[in-house]
């Protein structure tokens, strides 16, 4: 079995006091910078915004769509949502540009509250290719607690799914992030209880064909307890551990699963 990796995308997830955003994602090409959100892409798929939108979303911004107090003006230095314009009332919020691949920027925010809050055709994959591809997400390698360098003491690098309710554990953060096709609920990232960062299962994407991706957010009382404890107050928006908001996962893999003889 040999797996090819088509496309990197960062996700990074800000996890916050009570009342606050839960996460914010942003897409974007960073190969040349120090940033850990890239999208790498090979020939053959192409990554862009999903229909959510041009289908009337109401938590779906960006440009030709529609746009609001806190979506700054389009450009390279600062596009999409003005996080500390944002309140509590707004969210939950995504923004995506018009571009692909290399270039195509998302971000997202929601409270961190016990609920679940979809993300419906958030974004979408689509197969140039000349023969079908089996489509899955990995998470291995984006473990932002991880990659960070020193593993804070909320986050256990590891799968359990009993541990005590003040920690955050890989599986929690698969079973709080789900990738699945649209249009028949296929999980094609990891599942919480396998103990893999691989694809719970692939999508087979015909050649031509476009598949619309979902991104299912769900958190429980014990997950947002330890976002809230760990959080440290202040502001909310700011990507800073001494301002309130911790990092979960900055980077997925989309790719394709393929056999050669």
């Amino acid at each position: 079995m040999v797996k090819r990796r088509s496309m990197v995308i960062g996700l990074g997830a800000l996890a916050s006091g009570s009342g606050a955003v839960f996460s914010s994602a942003t897409f974007q090409n960073s190969a040349e910078s120090d940033a850990d959100f890239r999208i790498v892409s090979q020939p053959g798929l192409t990554l862009r915004r999903g229909d959510a939108f041009s289908s009337g979303y109401s938590w779906a911004y960006g440009p030709g769509v529609k746009t609001a107090s806190f979506i700054n003006p389009v450009s390279a230095e600062n596009p999409g949502i003005d996080f500390s314009d944002l309140k509590p009332s707004d969210l939950p919020v995504a923004w995506a540009n018009e571009q692909e691949d290399g270039s195509l920027v998302v971000q997202l925010a929601r409270q961190n509250n016990s609920s679940d809050v979809d993300f419906n055709q958030l974004i979408e994959v689509e197969n140039t290719g000349q023969t079908d591809e089996n489509v899955g997400i990995s998470y291995a390698g984006g473990y932002a607690p991880v990659n960070d360098g020193s593993t804070p003491n909320w986050f256990v690098d590891g799968y359990a799914t009993n541990n005590p309710t003040d920690e955050i554990t890989k599986a929690d953060v698969q079973q709080i992030f789900t990738f699945q096709t649209n249009s028949d609920d296929t999980q094609i990232s990891p599942d919480s209880g396998t103990n893999s960062d691989e694809p719970n299962t692939h999508y087979t994407l015909g050649s031509g064909n476009t598949v619309q991706v979902d991104l299912k957010t769900t958190l429980n009382g014990d997950q947002t307890s330890v976002f809230a404890k760990n959080s440290g107050g202040g502001d909310p928006f700011v990507d800073s551990p001494a301002t309130g908001s911790l990092q979960l996962l900055d980077r997925i893999t989309v790719g394709t699963d393929f056999t050669t003889e």
